[in-house]
This record gives C-alpha cells, sequence and structure tokens, in this order.
C-alpha cells in the first residue's frame, strides 16, 4: 500500500482538555455588533459564534500571525474570555492523503 501526503495549509485550532475546535477569521468590517474594530486582516474568533467557515492558511507563518494578531487585539480591548487565547490555540496541517494500492510486478 503506498500513502502519499500533499499538505494544503494550516489551520489553527483552539485546543483544551477534553476538546478542540477549529477557528475563523472574524472582521467586524461592516458589521453590527458588540466587538471593537478588527484589524484589517481579521482576528481568530470561534466558529459557532460568527457564522463563518474554518480558516485555511497557506503558511504556518501566516496561522501564527493570526494567532498573534488576535492576541494583541484581545489585550488591546480587554476582550478576555470574549475571543480564544493564543495559549489554547495549535496550528495544524491540513494534508490531502491519497492511498494507492501496490502494484504487483
Amino acid at each position: 500500500m503506498l500513502v502519499q501526503r500533499e499538505t494544503l495549509g494550516y489551520m489553527v485550532f483552539e485546543v483544551c482538555d477534553q476538546w478542540e475546535q477549529p477557528l475563523c477569521l472574524y472582521a467586524t468590517v461592516h458589521r453590527e455588533d458588540n466587538y471593537p474594530e478588527t484589524p484589517r486582516r481579521g482576528v481568530l474568533m470561534w466558529c459557532s459564534r460568527t457564522g463563518e467557515r474554518a480558516a485555511v492558511f497557506l503558511g504556518r507563518a501566516e496561522a501564527r500571525a493570526a494567532i498573534r494578531r488576535t492576541e494583541h487585539w484581545l489585550l488591546a480591548h480587554d476582550l478576555d474570555g470574549r475571543v480564544p487565547r493564543s495559549r489554547d490555540c495549535v496550528v495544524r496541517p491540513v494534508e490531502r492523503v491519497q492511498i494507492a494500492a501496490k502494484e504487483e510486478a
């Protein structure tokens, strides 16, 4: 059996003791909500709160930058408990796995 893996991107997950969930990119541009204005490239937020799809970043560095941007926004606006904390976030690869049966010669 031949297994081929290809990394398609990276997702950020909030991980706690008994569960984990993917995070989405959230921006307050043209939105009516109770959050202060977000940075231009958005911040990480729970998908269940915003209704957005989970974010997939092209590189690990972009995912880490989103975590840092969210943490700075959280601290600047005193939003503890309303957005994910960086200490609970992990970056995981999104892979396409292709399994092929081994050909016999």
